[in-house]
């Protein structure tokens, strides 16, 4: 099976708004993110701190999974987060980023491969909390 016959997701929770350090974030909710990009005053003004659960894939992938996964170590800081957000006006964004793989649409339909979204109550409760946006994007070719 060759790499473009798999489905491939990331899941990533994202903090941003202009005036902030993201490495100073990480600092003060003593997590370390997994990318961040300092905005400048001119240009790009935004600035991202991002933790993400990295790039997974597979035949069949269970986004649930990995989104649980994600918000269990972010729970650890919930009440940083929450001040953070306050304390600089930032925006909170939840993620969900897949490419389906082209082989999804000459299956046999009776045994999908294929992908699984679940968010359980608890995670709706954390991203309600955090004032957080819930955003997937689907990709296919």
């Amino acid at each position: 099976m060759s790499s473009d016959q798999v489905n491939e997701f990331e899941v990533f929770f994202e903090l941003q708004g202009t005036g902030f350090d993201p490495g100073e974030i990480s600092k003060l909710l003593g997590l370390n993110a997994t990318s961040i990009q300092k905005g400048d005053s001119s240009k790009y003004p935004t600035s991202h701190w991002i933790f993400s659960s990295g790039i997974q894939k597979g035949m069949v992938v269970d986004i649930g999974v990995a989104a649980e996964a994600l918000i269990n170590q972010l729970k650890v800081a919930e009440q940083k987060i929450i001040d953070v957000i306050e304390q600089y006006d930032l925006k909170a964004y939840f993620e969900v980023e897949l490419k389906l793989a082209p082989h999804i649409y000459s299956i046999n339909y009776e045994k999908l491969d294929g992908v699984r979204i679940t968010f359980e109550p608890e995670q709706f409760r954390f991203l309600t909390a955090v004032n957080a946006s819930l955003n997937i994007d689907v990709e296919y070719d």
